[in-house]
């Protein structure tokens, strides 16, 4: 009887080594899933915290030319057109889109103002929009627009201070 058992046994531990080859890839088979949502997480915190800082960096623009149409009138009438607006909140003429980054080493913030906006939301007024460019990972190409391929828009209307509609 003792040889019956032995061949017992060494059919079984065949048997076994299949089980554990299979548990362990099922186990490698969760841990790459495991690293790949951990990616994926990482990857949308990045583009998250990017986000929220173009926002701010957008309602700062906006907050920027808020205060000085209140407090330099003669100027925010001048503007029209396409600017640049970099960390020192200065406006820098621009032909066409901003291409430099100009914000924090990493976005690219603009400023367009329409004076005499025919945008229903604006009639007569002066239109201001702030755009707060910014690329990551997921954006491809080689020129400006297809690098920075996000981007945060503010936009607001103003009109002068005697109710009229600010016009050149």
């Amino acid at each position: 009887m003792l040889p019956f058992n032995n061949m017992r046994i060494n059919g079984n531990s065949g048997q076994t080594l299949v089980e554990v080859s299979i548990a362990l890839s099922a186990i490698l088979l969760t841990l790459a899933a495991i690293a790949i949502l951990i990616v994926i997480s990482v990857s949308n915190s990045v583009f998250i915290k990017n986000q929220s800082q173009a926002a701010k960096y957008a309602q700062e623009g906006m907050e920027q030319v808020r205060y000085l149409k209140n407090n330099n009138i003669p100027l925010f009438s001048s503007y029209d057109g396409s600017w640049c607006m970099g960390d020192n909140n200065n406006l820098t003429i621009s032909s066409g889109a901003c291409s430099v980054v100009n914000v924090n080493s990493q976005y690219i913030r603009q400023v367009d103002f329409e004076k005499n906006s025919l945008d229903i939301n604006c009639s007569g007024q002066t239109k201001v929009t702030v755009t707060v460019k910014w690329q990551s990972a997921k954006c491809t190409g080689t020129d400006t627009g297809a690098r920075y391929c996000h981007k945060s828009v503010l936009i607001s209307c103003f009109r002068d201070p005697s109710g009229q509609s600010v016009s050149l």
